[in-house]
């Protein structure tokens, strides 16, 4: 019998939130979200990840290249990151879907 897996399509983490890499070779290091793929899992964060690309050149007077490219990091291996207690956090939502808090203090923070 085949199981059908389901892909996460909601996350507490949003574009554009500061995150904390907790596992891997960035482990320790914070970013802020470029872009989310939700079915995927995954996430390109400025800063972490970053892989060399070898770029060709295209016309003969221009040469090739090494570009260092961030490249996307799974959902589970971040966590947010609130900069006043200046580590990473676990997300609940406030009394509406439009606010987060974290467990620690409970301080609200808007949805963007």
């Amino acid at each position: 019998m085949k199981v059908k897996r389901i892909a996460l399509t909601k996350s507490k983490l949003r574009k554009d939130d500061t995150v904390i890499c907790i596992s891997g070779k960035d482990k320790g290091k914070t970013g802020k979200i470029l872009l989310m793929n939700l079915k995927a899992q995954m996430a390109i964060v400025e800063g972490l990840n970053k892989r060399k690309k070898f770029v060709k050149s295209q016309k003969k007077e221009s040469k090739s290249e090494v570009v260092y490219m961030e490249t996307a990091i799974h959902l589970s291996n971040l966590m947010f990151y609130d900069s006043s207690l200046k580590k990473g956090v676990r997300l609940g939502y406030g009394c509406s879907k439009k606010e987060k808090s974290t467990d620690c203090d409970s301080a609200l923070i808007p949805l963007l």
